[in-house]
């Protein structure tokens, strides 16, 4: 059963939780921001990569957690939700290509445009 009590400005969680809205877009707009920042590099930093990789990760990994209780978010948001984990997670199981390889880097952003993954302009 879902909540009918849901105030404006959160997404309708299933059963009893409400997701701020605002919160979720912030998350999703920050993790496109540090994907197109590190994948735009021709050569990486290796210390802020580092700090840019695991920022990344916690955030894949919030947004992994509270897609389980998104159910009724637009088609936009639940594809850069899935866009921002798919490519986090190609990331972590190549840390090292991804470090050494500006074209395996750039590839990942080419993925996003694909599929059409954009930052949430407007709530």
């Amino acid at each position: 059963m879902v909540s009918k009590r849901c105030p404006q400005g959160t997404f309708l969680g299933c059963d009893f939780i409400e997701l701020d809205k605002e919160l979720v877009i912030k998350n999703i707009n920050k993790g496109l921001d540090i994907l197109e920042r590190i994948c735009t590099l021709d050569k990486l930093n290796k210390i802020n990569y580092e700090k840019d990789l695991n920022e990344i990760f916690d955030i894949c990994n919030t947004l992994e957690i509270l897609s389980v209780f998104i159910c009724n978010a637009s088609e936009i948001i639940m594809k850069a939700i899935s866009g921002i984990i798919c490519v986090s997670k190609v990331i972590k199981n190549n840390k090292d290509y991804f470090c050494n390889n500006a074209r395996f880097r750039k590839r990942q952003l080419i993925f996003l445009k694909n599929n059409e993954v954009n930052k949430i302009e407007k709530i």
